[in-house]
């Protein structure tokens, strides 16, 4: 089979990412050819000739960079040419897109449908079912953009300023408009929640078929030691509750806590910590992965206390496949992966603290045994090889429709 991935960016940001790549080795170590198309970026690890030109929002300072930037994010024909070069010269069996939107934009849909190929998505967030696509904003849930009521993005500035808002707000409308959610012969939501969300939304059941997020079978490693400390990995963002998990650590003054990352909260946690004198508390920056596994086998907890409706996330299931206790928010896909007794409300600062203290005071052999069930568990539904069965079997459905 020949398979087309289309991702906007080509290097490792996030989980999203990671899936991405993760996807590409796997259809070549099984004999398939693959060629890729996304967005120019200098920290790409991989590129080709048909790539399209790089869309920077942040650096479009006159009117007329931000109506040529808005234009590409409506209707990118310039990243449509160069797909359309790209699908006419590899003849693709099947296109499989991931996170397109902003940049790329659904322009190349048309390519897919033109050409009669079978188009599957992945779904790594909410971005089609609302024009923000964490369904967060102010601090908490909001799902006033779902079910077509995106005009709530400009009224209530869900995107943070009015022409990221408006931007949002005018891409869902001509999304919505076009049809394009139609023209996806299958999507793939990676949580049974997520999955939930869109069908509330109206999007047909069959239509969605549930692969979650993996990890290699090589990296599943049980790490017998016990570790010591709190450990946070992730971007530091508003919607990933660090505000809170500092608030739990004034409870917790002899525990050590480490935050592991980068983000737009930094110089605030920074701040916080410095002001309020947090000495238990580490900012340790942006790791790279093998940094952050020997951080996350040395930690005793990792807790992770979003605030938004987190899909599958990796940083769980990383951690759970090290062999470590997992702490999260009862919120989103966590739900999935980690049993009732590892989850929290993280609004609830003191019952996250006495969570935090609970495991961390928990009889050794007991901690161990959770450990060893939780990491089963993730081993045995968060694998690799599983996701290829089910991939392949998504791939013939969706092949099957156009058929």
């Amino acid at each position: 089979m020949k398979v087309l991935l289309v991702n906007k960016f080509w290097y490792i940001r996030g989980g999203a990412d990671r899936m991405v790549f993760l996807t590409k080795n796997l259809l070549e170590k099984n004999g398939h050819q693959v060629q890729i198309f996304g967005m120019r970026h200098p920290r790409n690890i991989i590129e080709n000739e048909y790539f399209a030109d790089y869309v920077d929002y942040d650096g479009a300072n006159s009117l007329r960079q931000k109506l040529k930037a808005a234009g590409k994010m409506i209707y990118n024909f310039e990243a449509k040419k160069k797909f359309d070069k790209l699908v006419r010269d590899f003849q693709p069996d099947l296109i499989h897109f991931h996170n397109i939107y902003h940049q790329l934009s659904f322009s190349l849909v048309d390519v897919a449908r033109k050409h009669k190929i079978p188009a599957v998505m992945t779904l790594h967030d909410y971005k089609l079912i609302s024009p923000n696509y964490n369904l967060f904003h102010d601090g908490k849930i909001c799902e006033r953009n779902t079910r077509g009521r995106y005009y709530n993005c400009v009224l209530h500035d869900c995107l943070g300023g009015f022409w990221r808002s408006l931007l949002g707000m005018l891409e869902a409308y001509f999304v919505a408009w076009r049809g394009y959610k139609k023209m996806i012969d299958l999507y793939i939501p990676s949580s049974e929640f997520l999955k939930g969300k869109f069908i509330v939304d109206g999007f047909p059941a069959e239509k969605l078929v549930f692969i979650p997020n993996v990890l290699p079978m090589n990296q599943f490693k049980f790490n017998e030691a016990e570790g010591e400390g709190v450990l946070f990995t992730g971007r530091l963002s508003e919607e990933k509750g660090l505000k809170n998990l500092l608030s739990a650590a004034k409870f917790l003054p002899d525990v050590k806590f480490k935050i592991a990352g980068a983000g737009s909260l930094e110089s605030e946690l920074k701040e916080r910590v410095r002001n309020e004198n947090l000495v238990n508390v580490s900012l340790l920056g942006y790791k790279t992965w093998s940094e952050l596994e020997r951080l996350v086998e040395s930690a005793k907890l990792i807790v992770l206390p979003s605030l938004w409706y987190e899909n599958c996330p990796l940083s769980a299931v990383e951690a759970a496949g090290l062999g470590r206790v997992v702490l999260a928010s009862n919120r989103g896909g966590f739900v999935e992966i980690l049993s009732e007794a590892m989850l929290f409300d993280p609004d609830d600062i003191k019952a996250m603290a006495e969570k935090i203290k609970y495991w961390l005071e928990l009889n050794v052999e007991k901690r161990k045994l959770a450990r060893q069930a939780l990491f089963n568990h993730v081993k045995n539904n968060y694998n690799a090889d599983l996701y290829w069965s089910e991939l392949i079997k998504a791939y013939e459905k969706a092949a099957g429709k156009k058929n």
